[in-house]
């Protein structure tokens, strides 16, 4: 077991929260509070690579909206 701080958004920590305590409300109050903690864990891992191209297309959409916004400033300024 290990215990870890993680930092995020409020609105994701709810979410997170509000479903641990569902998962621990369906296998029961005997079963320790971290198993409930790692499975959600576990299923956030198994998509990294999902998430990981959401965020790299996300990012790529931002970087060409602001390289447009560049391009068409120094345009503007010859």
């Amino acid at each position: 077991m290990k215990r870890a701080s993680i930092y995020c958004s409020e609105a994701a920590y709810t979410r997170f929260d509000g479903a641990l305590d569902k998962v621990h409300q369906a296998i029961g109050d005997e079963t320790p509070r971290h198993v409930a903690v790692s499975a959600p864990l576990e299923a956030a891992a198994d998509q990294a690579g999902e998430v990981t191209r959401k965020l790299a297309k996300q990012h790529a959409e931002a970087l060409a909206a602001r390289l447009e916004a560049l391009k068409q400033q120094a345009d503007s300024t010859d």
